[in-house]
């Protein structure tokens, strides 16, 4: 009797399998005939993409045209807003615009050049790829003439990548459309090779800008302390002094980065994308705050990953304490892809529903 109703319980269970995995088999496959039929009758363009040596700014360039160019094999990426015009057939292109963490004033170049492009093509349809929106308390002007245009704009759409930026969106922009979506750098997992990769050391990605908020004193107790723990400590930030005009520039400088930071056993930053580097490259990384919401809210898409650990308080006790808890980790849980394809299957079905 009981071996009839575990043979029961067996065939319950694998005809729930098979309806879920068939379902989404199903789901996909109406997904990809949607993006064929919907590749017909439109063209993309993305802009705003980077030309500086921001290697996060380029990864977020890479990723978004390796997934846009599955729905639209022949988008441009447009390094140079001189003649972007060029690109935008009519109103049936769509104008994806860059990621990445400048919607605000912090960077006001970026803002008016958002601005303008969303002003200038009412008609098209108007995506912005994942953003961290900041607006500080001294720039409500600014927010709200952002606040206006975006607002006017019937067929814009904006993806934010964490809560904070969420809330901040559906507060300012309240006639458009807001998505929440990870940094869209998360679907560059599997980029380079990790098998039989060799690592040695420590490596401190730290940056030296106007979003920098750990102490430099406190940062050199850091560095003193991982120089006697880790036999080779290196130092570096997520910049490189050369300028980039080509997606082929961009693939080769973010592979070599994801290569260096997977060459060593921990990576403590302050950089974002040295947290979502790492995340991609199952390397242990120390997380430390920045001076705005966008490193401890996107923080919040890894803190099931027992190799990204985030700094509270920034104390040395407190790093003393995760710089013990990897040493003596002995595995890593997998970076859960399925989890972020979820989130990239959205994007598709909201690209895909346009029209």
């Amino acid at each position: 009797m009981i071996s009839f109703l575990v043979f029961i319980i067996f065939k319950i269970i694998l005809i729930i399998i098979n309806f879920t995995l068939g379902f989404k088999f199903h789901k996909n496959l109406i997904t990809q005939r949607k993006i064929k039929n919907f590749n017909k009758n439109h063209d993309a363009v993305l802009l705003m993409t980077p030309t500086h040596g921001n290697i996060g700014d380029q990864a977020i360039t890479l990723a978004e045209t390796k997934f846009l160019r599955e729905i639209f094999p022949n988008i441009t990426s447009v390094y140079n807003l001189e003649n972007f015009t060029n690109y935008i057939k009519n109103n049936n292109t769509i104008i994806f615009l860059q990621g990445g963490g400048n919607l605000g004033w912090t960077y006001n170049y970026e803002e008016e050049n958002r601005r303008r492009i969303i002003k200038a093509y009412q008609n098209n349809n108007i995506i912005i790829l994942p953003q961290t929106i900041y607006f500080d308390k001294n720039h409500t002007i600014q927010q709200n003439i952002s606040s206006n245009i975006y607002s006017n704009h019937s067929k814009l759409i904006i993806m934010v990548r964490e809560k904070v930026s969420f809330m901040i969106a559906n507060d300012i922009f309240r006639k458009n459309k807001i998505l929440l979506i990870p940094d869209i750098v998360t679907y560059l997992n599997g980029l380079i090779n990790l098998d039989n990769m060799t690592r040695n050391g420590a490596l401190f990605l730290i940056r030296d800008d106007s979003e920098k908020y750990l102490d430099k004193n406190l940062q050199n107790d850091f560095i003193s302390l991982i120089k006697k723990e880790y036999n080779k400590c290196d130092i570096i930030d997520n910049i490189l002094i050369s300028h980039i005009h080509s997606l082929n520039e961009t693939e080769q400088i973010v592979t070599n980065r994801l290569k260096f930071i997977a060459h060593h056993e921990i990576v403590i930053t302050d950089r974002l994308h040295g947290m979502i580097f790492s995340a991609i490259t199952q390397t242990s990384c120390v997380v430390i705050n920045n001076y705005n919401h966008k490193i401890s809210s996107s923080y919040e898409w890894f803190k099931d990953l027992d190799y990204i650990k985030m700094i509270k308080d920034n104390n040395i006790n407190e790093f003393q304490t995760l710089i013990n808890y990897f040493k003596n980790k002995k595995t890593l849980n997998l970076y859960n892809k399925a989890f972020f394809n979820n989130y990239y299957n959205l994007i598709r079905e909201t690209i895909i529903n346009l029209v």
